[in-house]
């Protein structure tokens, strides 16, 4: 799980690095990116709190 967590970090900040780049160079300021990625961590915020408690384990599944 952890590999796939790093793996999903580093083709995102590079994906992501490019991308807003891109919107500088069509609009002239970060302004349209950054907001865009304002309201993406929000949202992300809001599923993440849609997960729920973590399942406590069973006492009989603690002894093996």
């Amino acid at each position: 799980v952890y590999g796939m967590v790093a793996f999903s970090l580093s083709v995102s900040g590079a994906i992501g690095s490019a991308l807003i780049g891109a919107s500088y160079d069509n609009y002239g300021s970060y302004d349209a990116a950054l907001i865009i990625i304002a309201v993406a961590v929000v949202l992300a915020g809001f599923v993440y709190l849609l997960l729920g408690r973590y399942p406590k384990p069973e006492l009989s599944e603690l002894k093996h």
